[in-house]
């Protein structure tokens, strides 16, 4: 037996002994690595962040909310995508996408909230690659959660895993459904709920009905998983990388990206960049802490908090986030364009979501700021997309449209007519259309 192969095998030996034991891969195997510091684990637990809310939900209304509330908004947004990632990934390495939530004074200086998303990439090195080929079987038993799953409901999933299907550990495929039956009319679908917590984020003001909705969302689902018996990690995803992309558009300069099998990773060139003091000097201490909880994103299994935490770097999100599954890098760059959320809102159904109200809010901020019309904007890139409102309810009449695609069609059609209305425009004529051309649709 070669050198190799004895390597390999007692790797993998090691790591069946350190699962016996409850040990940390990293407590017993890492040829080579470094340890970095490490942000502290969270104390509170995603229940007690939820308790923060339920008395603030009692009130009806929009409200101002503190920074405190804030943060705990955003961590029970993330407390169910981390249930769900920790479902969904087995012992493969999911990638995830960190949607910022949008700074308002550069929304007031831009004219409209200009969106960004960090795609975060999470790979195996080529220790926990060895250790891969003995392991494969451990995946199977993920079918044992595939009950809790179905359990849990397709519409509570979609509200996160909507406006696109993503398959989970149960096999189910998760499309365009709304949480609507979860969220008493309130909440909608992934696209809608997430414009409209970013917006409450933004502004700093949230609705009393929409914090009820989720707190009580939120309850269900820790419920739901309660006693699941999630399989442990047995290797850890330690080549983490970030690519940026802003308003639809992926950064053609990647700093921070990991390579398959490159040693030199993404996280390692941001930690050597902020080593170099770059950036600005009032970010050095952000920065510092930000790395400390990305070291974390390396394992397998961790609170999802902290990849809120670690994307907090002046280099990344410079502030809080959203963290949404994905299955591709092009699904991340598609979150960081408002337009077309927008449109898979509305297809949705969910323009008179109240969740979703809260974007309109925004937008309504930004109008009576600067005289840009975000409403506006969309009417128009939604007819022109349609060839006009005439085009759109002529296509309701196609026989080869599933159920699903009609439903989604009217939902647009409704919103068209309104824009109709409220605006005097329809994309009908030659005239109207020259608009198109300004936005890129013809």
């Amino acid at each position: 037996m070669s050198i190799a192969a004895v390597l390999l095998l007692s790797t993998a030996l090691t790591a069946t002994a350190v699962r016996s034991s409850g040990q940390s891969l990293d407590d017993k195997l890492c040829i080579g690595c470094k340890n970095y510091p490490r942000a502290p684990n969270y104390t509170s637990t995603p229940s007690e962040e939820n308790a923060k809310l339920q008395e603030l939900a009692k009130d009806g209304g929009t409200q101002p909310i503190s920074g405190e509330i804030a943060r705990a908004v955003q961590d029970q947004w993330n407390a169910i995508v981390d249930i769900l990632l920790s479902v969904q990934q087995g012992q493969a390495c999911m990638d995830m996408c960190a949607v910022c939530v949008p700074k308002m004074k550069d929304a007031l200086d831009q004219g409209s909230p200009t969106l960004k998303t960090i795609a975060v990439t999470r790979s195996k090195d080529w220790q926990d690659l060895a250790i891969w080929p003995f392991l494969g079987a451990v995946d199977a038993t993920l079918g044992a959660v595939s009950g809790a799953i179905n359990g849990l409901g397709v519409s509570l999933s979609a509200f996160f895993l909507g406006g696109g299907a993503v398959g989970t550990a149960a096999g189910a495929v998760v499309g365009m459904k709304t949480a609507g039956a979860a969220g008493g009319g309130v909440l909608g679908g992934a696209a809608g709920n997430l414009l409209g917590s970013l917006a409450g984020l933004s502004t700093g003001a949230v609705s009393g009905s929409v914090l009820l909705a989720t707190t009580e969302l939120v309850t269900t689902v820790l419920g739901a998983y309660k006693g699941v018996g999630i399989i442990g990690a047995t290797t850890d995803c330690r080549q983490v990388g970030f690519k940026r992309s802003v308003d639809g558009e992926m950064e053609e300069s990647l700093p921070f990206q990991s390579e398959p099998l490159n040693p030199n990773y993404g996280l390692r060139k941001l930690r050597k960049w902020t080593e170099l003091g770059n950036g600005e000097m009032t970010s050095l201490d952000q920065n510092e802490e930000a790395l400390k909880h990305c070291e974390h994103v390396r394992d397998h299994n961790f609170d999802l908090r902290h990849l809120a935490d670690c994307v907090r770097h002046s280099e990344l999100c410079d502030g809080p986030a959203l963290v949404m599954p994905v299955v591709s890098e092009a699904q991340c760059r598609d979150m960081s364009n408002a337009t077309f959320l927008q449109q898979l809102a509305v297809a949705a159904g969910d323009a008179k979501k109240e969740l979703f109200a809260q974007w309109r809010r925004f937008q309504d901020m930004v109008k009576n700021a600067t005289g840009i019309d975000g409403e506006r904007m969309q009417c128009v890139a939604d007819l022109c997309s349609q060839g006009g409102l005439s085009k759109a309810l002529q296509s309701l009449h196609d026989g080869e449209l599933t159920e699903a695609e009609r439903t989604q069609l009217m939902n647009s059609v409704v919103f068209l007519k309104e824009c109709k209305a409220k605006y005097k425009i329809s994309m009908d004529s030659q005239d109207e259309r020259q608009e198109c051309l300004l936005v890129g649709q013809v």
